[in-house]
């Protein structure tokens, strides 16, 4: 597949190779983001903090949907 790529593309299999491991770790990092992303906001959604508790009792949400 390198091989016909590289033909494809006439560019050689270094430059391929190059390009497909960019978009990996590229990938890799962006995923690993991602799940810190969504680990910390699970983390704050169940952390409750007078600021929340005060939004609760001092919000008016009874025309809300």
């Amino acid at each position: 597949q390198l091989e016909e790529a590289s033909h494809t593309l006439h560019r050689g299999k270094n430059w391929i190779i190059d390009k497909a491991l960019e978009q990996f770790l590229s990938n890799f990092v962006e995923n690993a983001l991602v799940s810190e992303a969504h680990r910390q906001s699970i983390l704050a959604s169940r952390a409750k903090n007078k600021e929340h508790e005060s939004w609760e009792q001092n919000s008016d949400t009874d025309e809300w949907v």
